[in-house]
């Protein structure tokens, strides 16, 4: 194949924009961990190509609020504990996973999370924030129409920290969100912003304190019962010193009566001859 001078080459990528287009095949094989990226790019490239024919006709714009609330609807059911059974899970999840572009952007401040790649790398991100917390229940209070094609949503969390012996007594409480979701123009969620109310996490008690109380009560009922136990000991001690000394005659007398034995078959022997 030959090459195109330099003036040919930069005449071509003027007038097409070819990164845009080869950024997102990387990224997506990327974020896909393809382990055949030919196969990979030929479905890939395919699916644009299909995309791109089908929207020759004008079409209407997708609805990008009703869209966000289909999503968040399942997303609150597949946050609230035992909200959805164990086999009804991988459904829940697939359906909420259509709603995302091959390749999305995600960023929570709060918590210091930013990254880009797959629907599944973002929850495994995101679900960090919430471990060692049980949610009992999400409210989606709004959906906005933001600045050209985003949705804010506003929910709240009723959750408390949880801990090896179950939730953290005084613990629960509610937890304000605010998610701006960003559409192509496909209707896919291709970023999605999250804050939350920190403070109101932080202020809560934690597990080891709970520990710590338990530990506590524990080392007090131990400081209580020792005297009991002192006590007891010493009843024990004086009950076998008593028994000795009440045994002590007896064995007096079995010794005296060994020790005249032997003095008698004596004197018998003598008078005897």
């Amino acid at each position: 194949m030959a090459v195109s001078p330099k003036a040919d080459v930069e005449a071509y990528l003027a007038t097409v924009d070819l990164r845009t287009v080869l950024e997102g095949a990387l990224n997506a094989v990327v974020a896909e961990r393809a382990a055949d990226p030919i196969s990979f790019f030929h479905s890939y490239f395919g699916e644009l190509a299909a995309a791109a024919a089908a929207g020759d006709g004008p079409t209407e714009p997708a609805d990008v609020v009703e869209l966000a609330t289909s999503c968040f609807e399942l997303q609150a059911a597949l946050v609230v504990e035992g909200a959805t059974p164990a086999e009804a899970m991988p459904a829940k999840i697939e359906a909420m996973r259509a709603h995302f572009a091959r390749v999305v952007r995600w960023g929570v401040p709060q918590a210091s999370i930013k990254g880009e790649g797959s629907f599944e790398s973002m929850m495994t991100a995101i679900g960090g924030i919430w471990a060692g917390m049980i949610t009992t229940h999400v409210k989606n209070e709004s959906f906005s129409k933001g600045e050209g094609d985003t949705v804010v949503v506003k929910q709240v969390y009723t959750n408390h920290l949880g801990s090896d012996n179950g939730a953290v007594n005084g613990s629960e409480g509610e937890t304000h969100l605010e998610t701006t979701l960003g559409f192509d123009e496909e209707g896919k969620i291709v970023s999605w912003m999250q804050q939350y109310d920190g403070t109101a996490l932080a202020a809560r008690p934690t597990a080891a304190s709970d520990g710590d109380a338990a530990t506590e009560e524990s080392a007090e009922t131990a400081e209580a019962a020792a005297p009991e136990a002192a006590v007891e000991a010493a009843a024990e001690e004086a009950d076998v010193t008593a028994e000795a000394a009440a045994d002590e005659p007896e064995a007096a007398a079995l010794e005296a009566a060994t020790e005249e034995a032997p003095a008698a078959v004596a004197t018998e022997a003598t008078a005897a001859d």
